[in-house]
């Protein structure tokens, strides 16, 4: 598995895990075309450089479509389409970390063959399954809003 290397990458592709523990990146264009727009649209040219920045913003936009008081109209909640278009950024950014995390997770239970026939695939897609339950987490520590 190569490293991404730009913004766009990082913020617009998924790990296919193909045999064993090699994969390749998969571009999702509605995510690429999203950041793109994003990038274009940001008018700090320093901040829109780091990753730091975009987690952030993703972050933000996750967290205003969750908190739209009670009150507000129907046609003022939050899209789903647009609540998956930020989740997805922010999912496709913590792809190589989802890995890394299944992979040594994966490495571990192998010493306990007898227990987990599990392979590195099925605990990679566990991760990622349980990635809104990390977002809804990271909300709901003190501090944690970008």
């Amino acid at each position: 598995m190569r490293p991404r290397q730009d913004l766009a990458e990082l913020f617009s592709t998924f790990l296919q895990l193909e045999t064993g523990t090699s994969g390749r990146w998969s571009h999702e264009p509605t995510l690429r075309r999203s950041i793109l727009r994003a990038l274009q649209l940001q008018p700090n040219q320093a901040a829109k450089a780091t990753n730091a920045f975009w987690v952030s913003y993703w972050l933000e936009q996750h967290r205003q479509q969750h908190s739209f008081p009670s009150s507000a109209s129907v046609s003022s909640a939050p899209t789903s389409s647009g609540h998956r278009l930020s989740q997805h950024h922010l999912l496709a950014y913590t792809q190589e970390a989802c890995y890394w995390a299944s992979y040594r997770f994966h490495k571990t239970m192998a010493q306990f063959a007898a227990i987990s026939d599990q392979t590195l695939a099925d605990y990679f897609q566990i991760a990622q399954a349980q990635f809104s339950k990390v977002l809804a987490g990271f909300f709901t520590r003190p501090g944690s809003h970008p």
